[in-house]
Protein backbone atom coordinates (compact mmCIF):
# COMPACT_ATOMS: atom_id res chain seq x y z
CA UNK A 1 0.00 0.00 0.00
CA UNK A 2 1.34 3.39 -1.00
CA UNK A 3 1.10 5.69 2.63
CA UNK A 4 2.47 8.23 1.05
CA UNK A 5 1.84 10.28 -2.56
CA UNK A 6 3.52 13.75 -3.57
CA UNK A 7 3.81 15.63 -7.48
CA UNK A 8 4.53 18.80 -8.60
CA UNK A 9 6.90 21.49 -8.55
CA UNK A 10 9.47 20.86 -6.49
CA UNK A 11 8.13 17.29 -5.05
CA UNK A 12 12.15 15.64 -5.78
CA UNK A 13 13.44 17.74 -3.50
CA UNK A 14 11.30 16.53 -0.75
CA UNK A 15 12.22 13.00 -1.36
CA UNK A 16 15.09 12.89 0.49
CA UNK A 17 13.28 13.78 4.02
CA UNK A 18 10.49 11.49 3.48
CA UNK A 19 12.64 8.99 3.32
CA UNK A 20 15.31 9.03 5.68
CA UNK A 21 13.41 8.16 8.65
CA UNK A 22 12.33 4.86 6.93
CA UNK A 23 15.80 4.06 6.67
CA UNK A 24 16.43 1.23 8.59
CA UNK A 25 20.32 0.55 8.29
CA UNK A 26 22.92 0.44 5.64
CA UNK A 27 21.98 -3.35 4.35
CA UNK A 28 17.97 -2.21 3.71
CA UNK A 29 18.28 -0.43 0.36
CA UNK A 30 15.46 1.51 -1.09
CA UNK A 31 14.28 0.07 -4.45
CA UNK A 32 12.90 3.76 -6.33
CA UNK A 33 11.03 2.46 -9.54
CA UNK A 34 11.04 4.78 -12.41
CA UNK A 35 8.83 4.80 -15.05
CA UNK A 36 10.62 3.54 -18.47
CA UNK A 37 9.65 6.80 -20.20
CA UNK A 38 12.11 8.35 -18.06
CA UNK A 39 15.07 5.74 -18.64
CA UNK A 40 18.11 7.18 -19.74
CA UNK A 41 17.08 11.00 -18.08
CA UNK A 42 19.79 11.76 -15.85
CA UNK A 43 18.09 14.75 -15.04
CA UNK A 44 15.53 13.01 -13.42
CA UNK A 45 17.05 10.46 -11.91
CA UNK A 46 19.99 12.10 -10.59
CA UNK A 47 17.59 14.48 -8.09
CA UNK A 48 16.79 10.41 -6.71
CA UNK A 49 18.36 10.60 -2.90
CA UNK A 50 20.44 7.09 -3.33
CA UNK A 51 22.54 6.17 -0.82
CA UNK A 52 24.09 2.53 0.00
CA UNK A 53 22.75 -0.26 -1.90
CA UNK A 54 19.62 1.62 -3.22
CA UNK A 55 18.83 0.98 -6.59
CA UNK A 56 16.70 2.99 -9.39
Amino acid sequence: MVSRVIFGRGSFSQLAEIVAPHRKNTEAPFIFLVDDVFKGNSQLTGKIPVSYKDEI
